[in-house]
């Protein structure tokens, strides 16, 4: 009989690679809780009802459908049908990549929204600040602001509701 080292080796790294892998997140807990209507997927899964959202997630709506994510920390987040958005926690409050679509934040920690094709920032409450290049404007109730794909939109902590729309039209097949 041979002895077979390149076996043996591979047979000790699989239990080392699996010992280097978390077993639980639940540490972590989950970015907030979502409260479905219609169709919608969550990381590529059809999901219905209210479901824990994780701490880096995906969400696509689908025609006629809703989200609304009532985060952990405070405030919520209101996607409207045919939008698709990714969400991760940042640190001070989350952030939110729009991809398409048409988003409503409300905030009680800081909210980042950034929009790959740019899109349009519109309080509804409050304000919003655009940030471009380390400059920042204010938009206030009742304006408008169309920013670029490097602009940051954050939604500051105070009773701010405020609605981003990308530029970018969703196609989503929910």
């Amino acid at each position: 009989m041979t002895y077979d080292w390149k076996r043996c080796i591979a047979v000790l790294a699989v239990p080392a690679i699996f010992a280097m892998v978390p077993t639980s997140t639940s540490a972590q807990g989950p970015l907030g809780t979502a409260v479905i209507n219609g169709s919608v997927r969550i990381d590529g899964q059809v999901k219905t009802g209210s479901v824990p959202v994780g701490m880096v997630s995906r969400i696509s709506t689908g025609k006629d459908s809703t989200l609304t994510l009532q985060l952990a920390k405070g405030g919520e987040i209101r996607i409207a049908g045919q939008a698709d958005m990714a969400i991760t926690p940042g640190a001070s409050g989350p952030h939110i990549q729009l991809i398409c679509g048409e988003i409503t934040v409300t905030s009680t920690v800081p909210a980042t929204v950034v929009s790959q094709g740019g899109g349009r920032v519109e309080p509804e409450l409050g304000k919003a600040t655009v940030t471009r290049s380390g400059k920042s404007s204010t938009v206030k109730k009742g304006k408008s602001k169309d920013f670029d794909d490097a602009d940051t939109v954050t939604v500051p902590t105070s009773e701010s509701v405020v609605v981003v729309t990308s530029k970018a039209n969703c196609h989503c097949n929910c």
